[in-house]
């Protein structure tokens, strides 16, 4: 019972919010007025979806709810979003074989894992004053997510991104927690609970790609430039609970990102020259056969005792010394160097992604892999965009905002179209900053939608963004931007674009009206955000959704990676 109280000391790393009081929906599923949900369950069943094995009502005291069934998964929810049934059997299989990708070889599950999803966080706190007994105010602590208890990792809608991320940190635990003798180490454990927090989807199933984890790197990139960094042998036998009992944020951020990257050091560095080791050390712990005296091994088996700080102090360093290598003074040179130096640039960047089986080949490295952005000196934003901002902030870039003096509305729109037009006014953009800054790389961006060659701009007011709203999602469009790196010094000048098809969802008068009420859409191209609105508005995506939301980060990638020779010659401003 301590141990579990420790786990949920561990998963409610943010603010605290106590649980509202129990108010329970009672269903009445005979009611022909819950048609609609039969009516889902049937849509799904029909649409011959890839891991969807069978659908079924859910009788809750929650609310309408479905079971989904899956080869390794029966997920309970009464979120009945259509894209996020659709989209939950393929992620949660999908990271099913990720969890196994960490293995020598792939393991079975004699029973299905459980998970719960809920559709809003008052069914969530319901459900674990029940579920979690008298550690549900510990839990009820958690801002947002999820939590792993019990067997099940219990989730509430979040967003669909940040909801299958969550989901695919916990499904890990809760993978480990059934297969495993032994239990990991804090550093290892949450490591790997990471590497399947950024997804892509293809072909109905997902792949789980650590190098897009942009939360993560960031975070890592804060701690690197604020001098937080936890030497190797003190984050080895670190445990989270000292971490957070000091109440320090940098601290947190600090544990959780760098064993995040020791994770990705150990798989992926000198062309995964640890690997090997890596998989014993997991191979091991599944059977239990690390090198433990009694009592330890005892501690590691009973999952009821907690993972004391002795656990992780003791045990933790002893594991790694025994599979990766107790010479920490060479293991710490190799990791630092895996790690940013103190030139601004993305960080573990050409990352292992972990397949689906069936997936298609993957993309070249070079293509997913930011690298140094500008030399010595930050790159230069050419935006006001606040999205584009958090977009590089996100990815671990350095850079400074500055604002372009370019009148937009003075640029007809070129004869290549929706396109070149973007790239125009990307182009005139950066070239605006870089009058002032010529030595610093500087990165100018336009964003437009297109809808049958037409350029859809701006909203005027909330009149015109009903007007656009309504002829944008009436049928798929185009969304481009232009990109252009400038550098005057050298003579630097590249423009590119980017191009997305979005197939909208069929929207309703009621969806129309909360959009324009809510006020997402004032300076918005298209008159919508994608991040904001995008389950509601959006049914898939054909290309790169960072490009959507204004900034297409694979492009840039691949752009600041060939300009690294050059980037390197730059000088200091």
């Amino acid at each position: 019972m301590v141990w579990k109280l420790a786990v949920a000391v561990l998963v409610a790393t943010f603010c605290m919010l106590g649980c509202s009081p129990s108010r329970p929906v009672r269903m009445n599923l005979s009611d022909p007025a819950q048609d609609p949900l039969v009516m889902t369950k049937d849509r799904l069943e029909g649409e011959n979806l890839p891991a969807l094995e069978a659908v079924d009502v859910w009788e809750n005291p929650y609310g309408p709810g479905l079971k989904l069934t899956t080869a390794h998964y029966e997920v309970l929810t009464t979120l009945l979003e259509p894209l996020m049934l659709r989209t939950v059997p393929g992620f949660i299989e999908s990271a099913y074989w990720g969890y196994n990708d960490q293995l020598p070889q792939p393991i079975e599950t004699a029973s299905k894992f459980t998970v719960y999803l809920f559709a809003s966080r008052q069914q969530w706190e319901d459900f674990t004053r029940t579920f979690a007994g008298e550690q549900a105010p510990v839990f009820c602590k958690i801002k947002t997510g999820a939590y792993y208890l019990n067997g099940a990792c219990v989730v509430y809608d979040i967003g669909r991104k940040r909801t299958l991320s969550a989901i695919g940190h916990e499904g890990w635990h809760q993978f480990n927690s059934r297969h495993f003798r032994y239990r990991l180490p804090s550093w290892l454990d949450e490591g790997i609970a990471m590497l399947f927090e950024a997804s892509t989807y293809e072909n109905g199933m997902f792949s789980f790609d650590p190098a897009r984890n942009y939360q993560r790197l960031g975070a890592l990139s804060e701690t690197l430039g604020n001098t937080k960094l936890i030497p190797l042998r003190e984050l080895i036998a670190t445990s989270p609970g000292e971490v957070l009992a000091t109440d320090q944020a940098e601290a947190v951020m600090a544990f959780y990102s760098q064993s995040y990257a020791l994770v990705r050091f150990l798989r992926e560095a000198r062309q995964g020259q640890r690997l090997t080791r890596y998989h014993r050390l997991l191979w091991d712990g599944l059977l239990g056969e690390w090198p433990l005296d009694k009592a330890d091994g005892r501690i590691a088996e009973n999952r009821n005792l907690p993972r004391t700080i002795h656990w992780n102090h003791v045990v933790g360093s002893r594991l790694f010394e025994h599979y990766v290598g107790d010479d920490f003074d060479q293991l710490q040179r190799e990791y630092l160097a895996y790690l940013p130096s103190d030139r601004p640039r993305n960080v573990l960047c050409a990352g292992r992604r972990l397949r689906a089986r069936g997936s298609p080949p993957l993309a070249p490295a070079k293509e997913r892999c930011a690298m140094d952005t500008s030399g010595v000196s930050p790159m230069v934003l050419a935006s006001t965009s606040p999205r584009r901002r958090d977009l590089l902030t996100q990815a671990g870039y350095a850079f400074e905002v500055v604002v372009p003096d370019v009148d937009e509305s003075a640029f007809p729109v070129a004869e290549g179209g929706p396109v070149r037009h973007a790239e125009i006014l990307a182009l005139a953009k950066a070239r605006s900053v870089a009058s002032r800054y010529p030595d610093r790389l500087v990165l100018g961006a336009d964003t437009v939608a297109d809808l049958g060659g037409q350029i859809i701009g701006k909203p005027a007011d909330v009149a015109d963004a009903e007007r656009i709203t309504r002829k944008l999602f009436s049928r798929p469009h185009r969304v481009i931007t232009g990109l252009a790196l400038v550098r005057l010094a050298d003579g630097l000048e590249i423009v590119r674009s980017d191009v997305t098809t979005v197939y909208p969802r069929q929207l309703t008068d009621e969806l129309i009206a909360r959009h324009l009420e809510s006020g997402t859409w004032e300076g918005k191209a298209g008159a919508y955000a994608i991040q904001e609105t995008g389950d509601e508005f959006v049914e898939r995506l054909d290309g790169s959704l960072t490009n959507v939301m204004g900034l297409p980060m694979e492009l840039l990638q691949r752009l600041l990676a060939e300009l690294q020779p050059l980037s390197q010659s730059g000088t200091d401003s």
